[in-house]
């Protein structure tokens, strides 16, 4: 819709001088009695007139504008709910199923972590039995050779100990390395994946205890800025209250403005 804006800019324009008249004669005001207060009172009626008359004239080339724009955003809202509408109610189904994907994927995660944790546990009782048999052996050979009259024969029995326990020393490491190497497998999710679509994560806060917020934040346990004060409902009290009650952390004050009529 092409919208001829010059006639209007020229209207605008011849305004220019009515604003320098009306500027010139508020500057001029120095209210010291009735006399000025009256003619201050004037100005502002008169500037209150002309806002009036210029909304007035703004609505009239505005009104068929808007009017027209509304249709024609009423023509496309339709189709376009039909297909948010669409959209939504899928979107909902492939949450689901990859919520559903996504707990199972979890299941099985947890799975193969505990079938590793119980390999990693075989691994280390065998590691522990493997030196704890070498243990006994090796104080059997030293018991034995504690009993040998023979030098050389008690010797050998003591070198067969020291043997037999760094083996078994060796093999418990061995078996250890194992355990330590036993990691689940990463279990993948079975989501497809599909060009154009994807899922983000946004984490929501929802107030569950005010009672127990309000504590946590009087106690440090909370940032502050989360219990911002809401000034609209504390204008109502202020409006209820005056300067008869009043609330810790609040003041309640009078503030004045002035109202032009006619």
């Amino acid at each position: 819709m092409d919208i001829n804006i010059i006639p209007v800019q020229t209207e605008i324009d011849n305004l220019k001088g009515e604003i320098a008249s009306l500027e010139t004669r508020a500057a001029n005001v120095h209210i010291v009695g009735d006399l000025s207060y009256n003619e201050a009172a004037d100005v502002q009626r008169e500037a209150k007139r002309r806002v009036a008359a210029l909304e007035e004239r703004e609505k009239a080339i505005t009104r068929p504008i808007m009017k027209g724009l509304a249709e024609i955003r009423a023509l496309f809202a339709a189709p376009k709910d039909h297909y948010t509408a669409i959209q939504k109610r899928v979107a909902s189904d492939m949450l689901t199923y990859t919520r559903e994907q996504e707990q199972i994927r979890r299941a099985a995660q947890l799975k193969a972590n505990e079938a590793a944790r119980i390999e990693r546990e075989r691994l280390m009782r065998e590691a522990a039995a493997t030196a704890a048999k070498a243990q006994a052996k090796a104080e059997e050979l030293r018991i034995e050779a504690q009993a040998e009259a023979d030098a050389q024969r008690r010797a050998d029995l003591e070198r067969r100990a020291a043997e037999t326990v760094a083996k078994a020393e060796a093999k418990a490491e061995e078996k250890q390395a194992l355990a330590d190497m036993v990691v689940a497998p990463v279990v993948e999710t079975t989501v497809p994946v599909a060009p154009g679509i994807s899922t983000r994560e946004d984490w929501k806060a929802e107030v569950t205890d005010l009672g127990a917020l309000i504590t946590a934040v009087a106690h440090g346990g909370a940032p502050m800025h989360i219990l911002a004060p809401v000034p609209a409902e504390l204008n109502k009290l202020a409006r209820a209250y005056r300067d008869t009650q009043s609330i810790p952390g609040v003041t309640f004050r009078c503030v004045k403005t002035l109202v032009t009529r006619g």
